[in-house]
């Protein structure tokens, strides 16, 4: 999951308040931790990491570009992460390991933010231009990666969770009203609202640039593509191709040197997942080892059928005998509502 934290226009040495920034969020990244702050300690940045591609040192964040001119820190996966990386290797960019995050800097030290249209994947990244005095920051276009902002005078604070804005003393726990009433109505706030007043989200899509104490520029990079097909379509060929897309979907996302899992309700949708993603591991040539974990919850004392619901666990045990795939069954019961202050910390 990794997690991502930092500023720019620091008037005092940021060092504490962005050590406890970074702590609220260690869950995020249990596999390792790092700091970076400008020799003026004018900017900071901050990651903890959770390892999926190169587990080793290579990827190591923050991170600096080979040609030493941009810092990364980056939450996220790129799915097209082999293509952008021959192309590098091909321009004659020396890359010392294989981690997306390391494509990434080098990718944007290359293009600029112009590569951000070409980036398939789910992604949140600060990016310091310490030549052009620029922060440049992104969130991916389906908006998976959270990224919140707090501005305040010639200071641009962002990191993945509120909380940790809040805990380092970069943003005042004040409610947003507005946003209060739309929790209540949606369950959650729709737009860049957060329920903080002075915190907002950096909308899917999205990115900005932050340089001689203000935001220059804040842009769209990309939308979702819709084309609609000039002429009908059959049933069998529409269903063609929607399993054409989620296979190729599925397998972009199989890129790990740990071992995959899936959730599995033993529905349509988490079914076809589980059943590609086996079928690919299967497949000849495939990087990827081990049974593929699958995950269901089992509610006790029948509660999804006093909501209306089917259990879901005796159809995800019949899809995990089908597919030959591990599942692990997770109980949820009363007990939970002990856990509930954990969980209203973890939803900020």
């Amino acid at each position: 999951m990794c997690g991502i934290v930092g500023g720019i226009g620091f008037n005092t040495n940021p060092s504490e308040a962005l050590n406890i920034a970074a702590s609220s969020i260690r869950r995020r990244g249990p596999d390792g931790e790092g700091r970076w702050i400008s020799e003026d300690g004018r900017v900071a940045l901050a990651h903890v990491r959770l390892s999926i591609q190169d587990t080793s040192l290579a990827g190591h964040q923050p991170m600096t570009s080979a040609n030493g001119k941009i810092v990364m820190v980056y939450n996220g996966e790129i799915y097209n992460v082999a293509e952008l990386r021959a192309e590098l290797v091909a321009a004659g960019v020396k890359l010392k390991g294989h981690s997306d995050s390391e494509v990434l800097v080098n990718l944007f030290a290359r293009s600029g933010a112009s590569c951000f249209a070409r980036l398939n994947g789910i992604f949140a990244a600060a990016f310091w231009e310490s030549a052009t005095g620029c922060l440049t920051l992104v969130r991916d276009v389906m908006g998976v990666k959270p990224l919140y902002l707090s501005e305040t005078g010639d200071r641009l604070v962002f990191a993945s969770e509120m909380k940790a804005l809040l805990r380092a003393g970069w943003a005042k726990p004040h409610l947003n009203a507005a946003a209060v009433l739309r929790h209540l109505g949606f369950l959650w706030s729709p737009g860049s609202d957060t329920i903080v007043r002075g915190v907002r989200k950096l909308l899917p899509g999205h990115a900005l640039e932050f340089k001689a104490g203000r935001i220059q520029h804040e842009w769209r990079f990309a939308d979702l593509a819709f084309s609609p097909r000039s002429k009908q379509i059959d049933a069998g060929t529409a269903a063609n191709y929607v399993a054409d897309a989620l296979q190729q979907a599925v397998q972009r996302q199989m890129i790990s040197d740990v071992p995959l899992g899936a959730f599995l309700s033993g529905g349509l949708d988490s079914s076809a997942v589980a059943a590609l993603a086996q079928q690919y591991k299967h497949k000849e040539g495939a990087d990827v080892s081990g049974r593929l974990q699958c995950f269901s919850i089992d509610v006790k004392q029948g509660s999804t059928a006093l909501e209306g619901f089917a259990e879901d666990l005796p159809y995800a045990r019949r899809v995990a005998e089908h597919l030959g795939v591990d599942l692990h069954v997770v109980s949820a019961g009363k007990e939970m509502m002990d856990r509930l202050p954990e969980m209203i910390y973890f939803l900020d």
